[in-house]
Protein backbone atom coordinates (compact mmCIF):
# COMPACT_ATOMS: atom_id res chain seq x y z
CA UNK A 1 0.00 0.00 0.00
CA UNK A 2 3.03 2.31 0.41
CA UNK A 3 3.80 2.45 -3.31
CA UNK A 4 5.62 5.78 -3.81
CA UNK A 5 3.89 6.36 -7.16
CA UNK A 6 0.47 6.20 -5.48
CA UNK A 7 1.33 8.09 -2.28
CA UNK A 8 3.33 11.04 -3.64
CA UNK A 9 6.70 9.50 -2.84
CA UNK A 10 5.37 8.21 0.51
CA UNK A 11 4.45 11.70 1.76
CA UNK A 12 0.93 10.37 2.33
CA UNK A 13 1.98 7.40 4.48
CA UNK A 14 1.86 7.28 8.26
CA UNK A 15 1.97 4.58 10.89
CA UNK A 16 1.59 3.84 14.57
CA UNK A 17 4.05 1.72 16.59
CA UNK A 18 5.56 0.18 13.46
CA UNK A 19 7.66 1.23 10.51
CA UNK A 20 5.77 1.18 7.18
CA UNK A 21 8.79 -0.54 5.62
CA UNK A 22 8.88 -3.34 8.22
CA UNK A 23 5.22 -3.50 9.27
CA UNK A 24 4.93 -7.18 8.34
CA UNK A 25 7.76 -8.13 10.71
CA UNK A 26 6.44 -5.79 13.41
CA UNK A 27 2.97 -7.36 13.14
CA UNK A 28 4.48 -10.86 13.33
CA UNK A 29 6.29 -10.02 16.58
CA UNK A 30 2.97 -8.98 18.12
CA UNK A 31 1.27 -12.12 16.78
CA UNK A 32 4.01 -14.30 18.27
CA UNK A 33 3.51 -12.62 21.65
CA UNK A 34 -0.19 -13.52 21.39
CA UNK A 35 0.56 -17.07 20.28
CA UNK A 36 2.92 -17.70 23.16
CA UNK A 37 0.67 -16.08 25.75
CA UNK A 38 3.09 -13.23 26.49
CA UNK A 39 5.79 -15.71 27.41
CA UNK A 40 3.50 -18.25 29.11
CA UNK A 41 3.67 -21.70 27.63
CA UNK A 42 0.76 -22.52 25.36
CA UNK A 43 0.25 -25.59 23.23
CA UNK A 44 2.10 -25.93 19.92
CA UNK A 45 -1.29 -26.34 18.23
CA UNK A 46 -2.42 -22.93 19.50
CA UNK A 47 0.90 -21.37 18.48
CA UNK A 48 0.58 -22.57 14.88
CA UNK A 49 -3.12 -21.68 14.76
CA UNK A 50 -2.32 -18.09 15.75
CA UNK A 51 0.53 -17.73 13.28
CA UNK A 52 -1.37 -19.34 10.39
CA UNK A 53 -4.64 -17.44 10.93
CA UNK A 54 -5.51 -13.83 10.19
CA UNK A 55 -2.44 -11.65 10.64
CA UNK A 56 -3.73 -8.26 9.58
CA UNK A 57 -6.86 -6.44 8.45
CA UNK A 58 -7.12 -4.20 5.40
CA UNK A 59 -9.65 -1.38 5.12
CA UNK A 60 -10.20 0.89 2.13
CA UNK A 61 -11.82 4.25 2.76
CA UNK A 62 -12.89 6.05 -0.44
CA UNK A 63 -14.07 9.58 -1.13
CA UNK A 64 -16.01 11.13 -4.00
CA UNK A 65 -13.86 12.79 -6.69
CA UNK A 66 -13.22 16.43 -5.83
CA UNK A 67 -14.83 16.12 -2.39
CA UNK A 68 -11.66 16.26 -0.34
CA UNK A 69 -7.98 17.15 -0.61
CA UNK A 70 -5.33 14.47 -0.25
CA UNK A 71 -4.15 15.96 3.05
CA UNK A 72 -7.70 16.03 4.46
CA UNK A 73 -8.28 12.46 3.29
CA UNK A 74 -5.16 11.34 5.14
CA UNK A 75 -6.35 13.16 8.29
CA UNK A 76 -9.75 11.46 8.05
CA UNK A 77 -8.01 8.08 7.70
CA UNK A 78 -5.88 8.77 10.77
CA UNK A 79 -8.93 9.89 12.78
CA UNK A 80 -10.90 6.78 11.76
CA UNK A 81 -7.99 4.57 12.76
CA UNK A 82 -7.57 6.29 16.13
CA UNK A 83 -11.28 5.95 16.91
CA UNK A 84 -11.42 2.36 15.73
CA UNK A 85 -8.19 1.03 17.23
CA UNK A 86 -7.32 3.45 20.00
CA UNK A 87 -3.66 3.21 20.88
CA UNK A 88 -3.68 -0.58 21.01
CA UNK A 89 -2.99 -1.79 17.46
CA UNK A 90 -0.08 -1.24 15.10
CA UNK A 91 -1.16 0.22 11.76
CA UNK A 92 -0.10 1.79 8.49
CA UNK A 93 -2.21 4.32 6.56
CA UNK A 94 -1.49 5.18 2.93
CA UNK A 95 -3.50 7.75 0.97
CA UNK A 96 -3.58 6.91 -2.74
CA UNK A 97 -3.99 9.69 -5.29
CA UNK A 98 -3.33 7.70 -8.48
CA UNK A 99 -6.99 7.00 -9.39
CA UNK A 100 -9.93 9.27 -10.21
CA UNK A 101 -10.79 9.39 -6.52
CA UNK A 102 -8.68 9.75 -3.39
CA UNK A 103 -8.77 6.75 -1.07
CA UNK A 104 -7.02 5.44 2.03
CA UNK A 105 -5.63 1.99 2.61
CA UNK A 106 -5.41 1.08 6.28
CA UNK A 107 -3.65 -2.11 7.34
CA UNK A 108 -3.50 -3.05 11.00
CA UNK A 109 -2.25 -5.99 13.02
CA UNK A 110 -4.96 -8.43 14.08
CA UNK A 111 -3.61 -8.54 17.64
CA UNK A 112 -3.40 -5.56 20.00
CA UNK A 113 -0.12 -4.65 21.69
CA UNK A 114 -1.58 -4.26 25.20
CA UNK A 115 -3.56 -7.42 25.95
CA UNK A 116 -2.49 -9.43 22.87
CA UNK A 117 -6.13 -10.06 22.01
CA UNK A 118 -7.50 -10.51 18.52
CA UNK A 119 -9.42 -7.74 16.76
CA UNK A 120 -13.14 -8.57 16.90
CA UNK A 121 -15.17 -5.64 15.58
CA UNK A 122 -17.43 -6.22 12.60
CA UNK A 123 -17.63 -4.47 9.26
CA UNK A 124 -20.71 -2.62 10.52
CA UNK A 125 -18.80 -1.21 13.52
CA UNK A 126 -16.19 0.16 11.14
CA UNK A 127 -18.85 1.45 8.77
CA UNK A 128 -20.74 3.25 11.55
CA UNK A 129 -17.56 4.93 12.85
CA UNK A 130 -16.60 5.98 9.34
CA UNK A 131 -20.05 7.40 8.62
CA UNK A 132 -20.07 9.37 11.90
CA UNK A 133 -16.65 10.81 11.12
CA UNK A 134 -17.57 11.75 7.54
CA UNK A 135 -20.86 13.37 8.60
CA UNK A 136 -18.99 15.41 11.24
CA UNK A 137 -16.71 16.71 8.48
CA UNK A 138 -19.50 17.32 5.96
CA UNK A 139 -18.43 14.48 3.68
CA UNK A 140 -20.79 12.17 1.83
CA UNK A 141 -21.69 8.69 3.04
CA UNK A 142 -23.37 5.79 1.28
CA UNK A 143 -27.16 5.67 1.48
CA UNK A 144 -27.95 2.94 4.03
CA UNK A 145 -31.25 2.11 2.31
CA UNK A 146 -29.52 1.22 -0.96
CA UNK A 147 -26.97 -1.19 0.47
CA UNK A 148 -27.25 -4.96 0.76
CA UNK A 149 -26.57 -5.37 4.49
CA UNK A 150 -25.49 -8.99 4.17
CA UNK A 151 -22.79 -8.69 1.54
CA UNK A 152 -20.65 -11.63 0.50
CA UNK A 153 -18.05 -13.36 2.57
CA UNK A 154 -14.59 -13.60 1.05
CA UNK A 155 -15.11 -17.33 0.45
CA UNK A 156 -18.44 -16.70 -1.30
CA UNK A 157 -16.90 -13.91 -3.42
CA UNK A 158 -13.97 -16.19 -4.38
CA UNK A 159 -16.33 -19.04 -5.35
CA UNK A 160 -18.44 -16.65 -7.41
CA UNK A 161 -15.33 -15.32 -9.13
CA UNK A 162 -14.27 -18.90 -9.99
CA UNK A 163 -17.83 -19.86 -11.10
CA UNK A 164 -18.15 -22.37 -8.23
CA UNK A 165 -20.81 -20.60 -6.18
CA UNK A 166 -23.86 -22.74 -5.40
CA UNK A 167 -25.89 -19.55 -4.94
CA UNK A 168 -24.91 -18.32 -8.40
CA UNK A 169 -25.81 -21.74 -9.85
CA UNK A 170 -29.26 -21.62 -8.22
CA UNK A 171 -29.74 -18.03 -9.41
CA UNK A 172 -28.84 -19.08 -12.98
CA UNK A 173 -31.29 -22.04 -12.83
CA UNK A 174 -34.11 -19.82 -11.55
CA UNK A 175 -33.42 -17.22 -14.25
CA UNK A 176 -33.42 -19.96 -16.90
CA UNK A 177 -36.69 -21.40 -15.57
CA UNK A 178 -38.34 -17.98 -15.62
Amino acid sequence: ICNPQKTEEKLLVSSYMCDPNTAQEDFMRCLKMNATGKGKAKSKQNFYKMLNGVKANHLIQSFLPGEITKEEAHEVGEELTKRLLGNKYQYVIATHVDKGHIHNHIIFCDVDMIDYKRYNKTYWNVRQLNDELCIERGLSVLDKNRINRRGKSYKEWQESKNSNSWKDNIRTCIDFAI
